[in-house]
């Protein structure tokens, strides 16, 4: 892990306005993260995790605050180049898995590249060693409802590294499956991020899954502890 700081967050405020009150999820973020680094957000049900997580994407913008991103203010780029800069150097692991029903897993997994105007035969090549990289070369031509939600999961852990990212964001990727399966998720994503240097930042209710990380803190009263 590099000491060179690859997201720096400081100051982040969240409020959301609800039925007339206001709800302070995020009073004060102050985090930096290091190159390379596997740090895992850590809170109640409730806590702002996903919010905070969201917002250090730049998927949701704060009330407060500033998100530095490899050295660019991410809040102060414009739509259009803020997409880009998401495109090309993030990836994102969703609870949710995400995938186009009807489009099969390698397709689901070139749709990133093909976003950013990457369409070429080197993608497709890429895309299949990437599937292979998370044990589904035999379901290339698979559509979403035909596999299973482990399987499913692995097809968007390679979607969100076909754009080669250098970090990977993830929102409790193993909520929706079982224990076991959970654990193969995790030892995957890990592997992945470790094997190629990725920093990766993930939410997830779990201590044991936390604990494999290099870091983890946890969210409470809308500050780090």
């Amino acid at each position: 892990m590099s000491s060179t700081i690859h997201l720096r967050a400081r100051g982040l405020k969240q409020t959301y306005d609800l039925a007339g009150s206001h709800l302070h999820v995020l009073t004060g973020v102050d985090l930096d993260v290091a190159k390379g680094e596997v740090l895992f957000l850590r809170g109640a049900s409730g806590a702002g995790k996903s919010t905070l997580l969201y917002i250090l994407a730049g998927l949701e913008h704060p009330r407060e605050g500033t998100v530095e991103f490899e050295e660019k203010q991410l809040f102060a780029l414009k739509g259009d180049r803020q997409a880009v800069l998401r495109n090309q150097h993030m990836g994102f692991v969703f609870q949710s898995y995400f995938l186009l029903p009807e489009l099969t897993a390698l397709e689901n997994v070139l749709l990133p590249a093909m976003i950013g105007g990457r369409q070429s035969k080197g993608n497709d090549s890429k895309a299949r060693e990437l599937l292979d990289r998370v044990g589904l070369s035999g379901r290339l031509d698979h559509l979403p409802s035909q596999l299973s939600g482990g399987e499913q999961q692995r097809v968007a852990i390679a979607r969100a590294l076909i754009n080669d990212p250098s970090i990977l964001f993830a929102d409790e990727p193993t909520g929706n499956l079982d224990a076991t399966t959970g654990a193969g998720i995790i030892d995957i994503l890990l592997g992945l991020a470790r094997e190629d240097g990725r920093t990766f930042v993930a939410v997830t209710h779990d201590p044991a899954l936390a604990a494999l990380g290099d870091r983890q803190l946890y969210l409470k009263d809308g500050h780090l502890v």
